[in-house]
């Protein structure tokens, strides 16, 4: 009688000498197929392009070298601030007419300037001065007021009131290898 566990044996010998000349050839191949790889780059180097793409999370804009989000909800002032800060940016800065013009067609919303440290010295989140602005007629007045028939201004309101937020963050770089 035969020994049932012979053939079993045999099979797993014969698979393990099998199995160790095949990795050899599947290294070979790797190595062989790098080594292609690298030889076309150096010789067609001129056709790729080497660049760096800025890329915002879903749901945020791009615009120049940031990403912006604007709020779909209603919130005051501090509340719009922590959720921009909560997502990794901060209410937006302002600081160029460009800037002004991204969201002339928008809602109103809340922006990264405050006096309320001190009733009129406006400044920035950041802690800059506010250099260019972009006042509506009579504003600031202090007074705490709301948007007017003016679609292209900023008006100094209560920061309990409930507006919408703009949150501002620098762009992500992306390397990109282009064809």
């Amino acid at each position: 009688m035969q020994n049932p566990i012979a053939p079993q044996y045999i099979f797993a010998k014969y698979s393990k000498h099998k199995f160790a000349k095949y990795k050899r050839n599947i290294v070979v191949w790797f190595k062989e197929s790098i080594l292609f790889y690298y030889n076309l780059v150096y010789l067609y180097s001129d056709l790729f392009i080497d660049e760096t793409r800025l890329k915002c999370e879903a749901g945020w804009e791009l615009h120049g070298m940031n990403c912006y989000f604007f709020s779909n909800y209603k919130s005051t002032w501090i509340e719009g601030r922590d959720s921009c800060r909560g997502q990794g940016g901060d209410l937006v800065k302002i600081d160029s007419r460009e800037k002004q013009n991204m969201i002339n067609d928008k809602d109103w919303f809340w922006i990264g300037l405050t006096d309320s440290e001190k009733e009129g010295s406006w400044v920035w989140v950041d802690g800059s001065p506010l250099k260019e602005s972009f006042w509506g007629n009579n504003e600031p007045d202090g007074q705490g007021g709301g948007p007017d028939s003016e679609v292209d201004c900023w008006f100094d309101g209560y920061c309990k009131q409930s507006l919408r937020s703009i949150c501002e963050k620098i762009a992500e770089t992306q390397l990109c290898f282009c064809l």
